[in-house]
């Protein structure tokens, strides 16, 4: 007897069906359906725990800089009265109009020191955005962030963040084509980061790299041994080998630091890598005094109202074992030190040397071995200035300047973990020096 469609159909379905054995039941399926739930919600937890770990710097530097306003007060800020007679930059970046911008005395700004890296065009397609003659205006009516490297897009934006308006950048606020712009720069350049409000430092990579820190979708990564404290990430970070850092360093009232995966904090009166105020800051207590690397003396415009050759030899013997990329630069990079320095030093400096201590100053010696500097045009450097000579990251032996400091006291021992504290005269004085030089360059005699 024929089978029926509706047999047929039925006997279809029956071979497409699993054998009953094979089948999931609806409790399993419901069962899966929860696993799979629970996997997801896992998923999940775990994703947060991880992006956790990649938290923003940002609210722990908006801490140090309400701390550091709060405690230390103008001391670290750079605010002044705007009657205190100064240098300005000209320009600065306003990193809400993303654009460049005539700066007034009353503007506050961040300044980023970082590493220029591969030398780059000045323009034509894929040129590099950089400040020019022929472009000031119209970098004054907005920035193209696919000109700008990514390091300085990263200050923009984290200067904005910070509910500062205005950032300085070398590159896009000096007119690169314009030599007495340049030169007026280069020699106020001590005033341009004593000034700020505060420094930005990209410590690690070059101009290119950007802020790393700052990058939620970078996976962050444990160093052996757990994190490094700030002087040994400084001491191995190519930024501090740099000659034109050292005085954006030493001027720099207060810097944010921006390592390969760490972000610190170093102002004038502290230096913070944690919270500020967390119980083992508590606990030390306030240091009663500022400490600086170099000296107890303030940053910037408080140098020793004195001829202090101690403190200079030890700027100088750390600009020595630095480099820089192009050798022409090896006066320009050190003169924003010495412009300010000349104001206590009586007749100023010639090739790194004071002229008041020449005498002494020449009894610079090397460590290891030395080669020339060789400038492609003049000034040369003598061979008679430790200027004239590449130290190869071994810093120059100026242990004999002590000489030039016979005529101060002795300090007293301070407490351990205070910085040596520094002579003060009683009363003003001047020091004459008791040889006389006369230096020539077959042209000019001085």
């Amino acid at each position: 007897m024929p089978e029926s469609g509706w047999s047929r159909e039925r006997d279809r379905d029956r071979d497409r069906d699993p054998p009953p054995s094979r089948r999931q039941s609806i409790t399993e399926r419901l069962r899966g359906t929860f696993s799979q739930a629970r996997k997801d919600t896992a998923a999940t937890i775990q994703r947060r725990a991880s992006s956790a770990t990649r938290q923003s710097p940002i609210p722990r530097i908006r801490e140090w800089l309400d701390t550091c306003n709060g405690q230390h007060h103008n001391h670290c800020s750079g605010d002044r009265p705007s009657d205190v007679p100064t240098w300005r930059p000209v320009y600065l970046i306003d990193t809400v109009e993303r654009c460049l911008v005539r700066a007034k005395p009353t503007d506050r700004y961040t300044a980023l020191s970082y590493v220029w890296g591969v030398a780059t065009r000045r323009d034509g397609p894929g040129g590099v955005a950089q400040l020019l003659s022929s472009n000031a205006d119209a970098l004054q009516l907005g920035l193209a962030d696919a000109d700008i490297p990514k390091t300085i897009l990263d200050a923009i934006w984290l200067s904005k963040k910070l509910g500062i308006r205005h950032l300085w950048v070398d590159r896009l606020c000096i007119t690169q084509d314009d030599e007495a712009d340049k030169a007026d720069h280069i020699e106020h350049m001590a005033y341009v980061f004593a000034n700020a409000y505060l420094t930005i430092v990209a410590a690690y990579g070059d101009v290119d790299t950007g802020l790393l820190p700052l990058d939620p979708r970078r996976p962050t990564r444990t160093a052996k041994g757990g994190p490094r404290e700030h002087n040994d990430l400084l001491l191995s970070s190519r930024w501090n080998t740099r000659g034109w850092t050292l005085q954006e360093l030493l001027y720099s009232r207060r810097a944010v630091f921006f390592f390969e995966d760490s972000v610190t904090w170093e102002c004038h009166c502290d230096l913070w890598q944690g919270s500020p105020t967390g119980v083992l800051k508590a606990m030390r207590g306030k240091r009663n005094e500022c400490n600086n690397r170099l000296s107890s003396a303030a940053f910037g415009f408080q140098h020793a109202p004195w001829p202090d050759l101690d403190e200079y030899a030890r700027v100088a013997m750390d600009y020595s074992s630095r480099r820089v990329t192009l050798v022409d630069d090896t006066l320009a990079a050190f003169s924003g030190i010495t412009h300010v320095l000349s104001r206590v030093f009586a007749g100023g400096f010639v090739y790194g040397m004071p002229l008041m201590f020449l005498d002494v100053a020449l009894l610079w010696r090397p460590q290891a071995t030395i080669r020339r500097r060789a400038l492609t045009r003049p000034p040369f450097l003598p061979s008679w200035s430790w200027m004239g000579w590449w130290f190869d990251g071994i810093p120059v032996d100026l242990t004999l300047w002590r000489a030039g400091a016979d005529y101060v006291e002795e300090t007293r021992a301070t407490k351990r973990g205070q910085g040596s504290k520094r002579f003060q005269p009683t009363h003003s004085f001047r020091i004459k020096p008791t040889v006389t030089w006369t230096l020539t360059d077959r042209a000019n005699s001085v």
